[in-house]
């Protein structure tokens, strides 16, 4: 079908009429807004009659949609409740159906075929918006900034459509003259209402909506990382009435946010990118009534003398929760060559998105790493880059997926350094070659590197955590009946399969011991947590110890 149709669809009769059981009737003069670019939390609007022009503040002479009579004006955003990146206003006489967030949630969950509808047409504008590439914010800046590659994350974390546009070429150039600015070394957003000058992650996550604080002082679950096993247990914890809240240090994903493409998982033939997969998982948890919080870090777990959680957030706010889930995930493992911190998150990359593509056309790219992916980063990295160097500490094959061994073999500019690694960075302020030895021989050779990838393993997210959380020697959480040998558990009964050593402590995925690391693995273990959720809450009512 085509997107536009799946994008913009004309609602029956009888599907307005179930929006208006739950909607306020507005009628507007023409010229007068629903809503401006910029502002949080819109509502969603059907047109009963005349029309509705959406503007976008980066596209002057014309609008990007005019909506005509049954037709409705949202997307991701009005469930999000972060800043509407585009303007909606009345084009003459219209009558509209005024929809809040709740009583939206309430359509979506009740009425599984307009649900259905209105998600797919939210999901489908995104992706217009994405890749209409006038219309997203901009972030202006070098290619080596360190601050810009962190603003970077956290828009495309969250789905949130951007450019990066290089402050030294011409069109950065163009760029900061238009916005008065000279100096081209800072990073700039440009929001379109407004433009933020040299912005740390916290300001420039305020300032497009997005949330670092609880809506309230007791959960029933609460959810630390929002990869894989984060998100799928809360789609199910919401989806069963439990009020549930993620906590991300960045923003949702995890480990697959970096992840060009994912082929081998169940559902997806064709395959779709981490972020695509992150981004589905939120929306589900949304339209359940869930609760995103990022970015936010949690930094102190304590149990209550009535056993209950209590959480401490970085900005010293403090909640409980009947449960906690750890899905904390892992940490990107850094290269142990000398220089490296120097170096790092100039032009070293640790993810290898459509945002790393699009810096790396025509350039020399070196990965390092030998695992799916590594290789999947080096396959999806050929389609733009003038060279690949994939250097691997193994042989060739050692744990690879066959697919992406095959697909490897095909491509003749990537380069494949087995058996060998990373010796020396060369550089000034950035990396510009790297030598490699090699592990059989000892011989060494220099190659061009305007980008450097690294894919090597990661390691626990787990310093943070108090002493009642038993870790095994590698700080990955311990579990079930190992939690319970550990010494560390308190309590008369079991632990549950997947509650640490804190009761009512529990973890899931790549931060806890014995995990498989797939994504499919993750998300099971998301979703069994949830099962766990439920006897920990039974027993605190109970007074069970």
């Amino acid at each position: 079908m085509n997107p536009e149709t799946i994008a913009f669809p004309t609602l029956s009769e009888s599907d307005v009429d179930l929006v208006a059981e739950r909607a306020e009737a507005v009628k507007l003069r023409d010229g007068e807004p629903l809503f401006e670019a910029g502002v949080v939390n819109v509502d969603f609007f059907v047109i009963r009659s005349g029309q509705v022009e959406v503007r976008s503040p980066f596209i002057a002479d014309r609008p990007i949609r005019v909506h005509q009579a049954g037709e409705f004006v949202g997307d991701l955003d009005v469930l999000t409740g972060r800043a509407a990146m585009v303007s909606a206003a009345a084009k003459g006489e219209t009558s509209v159906l005024r929809v809040g967030p709740a009583e939206l949630r309430e359509v979506l969950c009740n009425f599984p075929t307009l649900g259905e509808t209105l998600i797919r047409a939210f999901q489908a504008r995104r992706q217009l918006l994405e890749q209409d590439k006038s219309a997203g914010y901009r972030i202006i800046g070098p290619e080596e900034s360190r601050r810009a590659s962190e603003l970077a994350e956290l828009l495309g974390k969250h789905g949130i459509p951007f450019r990066w546009i290089c402050s030294d070429d011409d069109m950065g150039v163009a760029e900061l003259k238009r916005l008065g600015q000279t100096d081209a070394s800072m990073p700039i957003v440009d929001l379109g209402a407004r433009q933020l000058v040299r912005p740390g992650v916290r300001e420039l996550a305020k300032a497009v909506g997005l949330s670092s604080t609880p809506d309230r002082d007791r959960y029933d679950l609460a959810i630390i990382g929002a990869g894989p096993a984060g998100l799928s247990a809360a789609v199910y914890a919401a989806s069963e009435g439990l009020r549930t809240i993620v906590i991300d240090r960045i923003g949702p994903g995890g480990q697959i946010a970096y992840t060009s493409r994912l082929e081998n998982f169940l559902g997806y033939p064709a395959g779709l990118t981490g972020v695509e997969l992150a981004a589905r998982g939120v929306l589900q948890m949304l339209k359940f009534g869930g609760r995103l919080v990022a970015p936010a870090t949690v930094t102190k777990i304590e149990s209550g003398d009535d056993l209950r959680p209590r959480l401490t957030l970085d900005d010293a706010h403090t909640f409980t929760a009947d449960a906690v889930l750890l899905a904390t995930g892992v940490n990107w493992r850094k290269l142990p060559v000398k220089d490296f911190d120097r170096y790092d998150r100039r032009n070293v990359h640790y993810s290898a998105t459509a945002t790393e593509a699009g810096l790396c056309v025509r350039e020399h790219v070196v990965i390092v790493g030998g695992g799916n992916s590594a290789v999947q980063a080096a396959v999806f990295l050929s389609q733009c880059a003038r060279s690949v160097e994939l250097v691997m500490i193994e042989k060739l094959g050692a744990g690879l997926s066959n697919y992406l061994l095959e697909r490897l073999r095909q491509i003749d500019h990537i380069h494949i350094h087995d058996e060998s690694e990373i010796a020396e960075l060369i550089g000034g302020e950035k990396i510009s070659e790297v030598r490699v030895k090699s592990r059989v021989d000892g011989s060494e050779r220099t190659l061009a590197c305007d980008k450097l990838f690294v894919f090597i393993g990661a390691e626990p997210k787990t310093d943070w955590l108090p002493d009642a959380v038993a870790l095994d020697d590698r700080g990955y959480v311990l579990t079930g009946l190992e939690a319970r040998s550990s010494g560390r558990w308190p309590l008369n009964r079991d632990p549950g399969t997947l509650e640490t050593s804190m009761p009512n402590v529990l973890a899931a995925g790549d931060v806890r011991h014995g995990a498989t690391r797939r994504v499919g693995f993750a998300v099971g273990e998301g979703a069994m947590a949830v099962t766990c959720v439920h006897r920990c809450r039974r027993e605190l009512e109970n007074g069970t110890r």
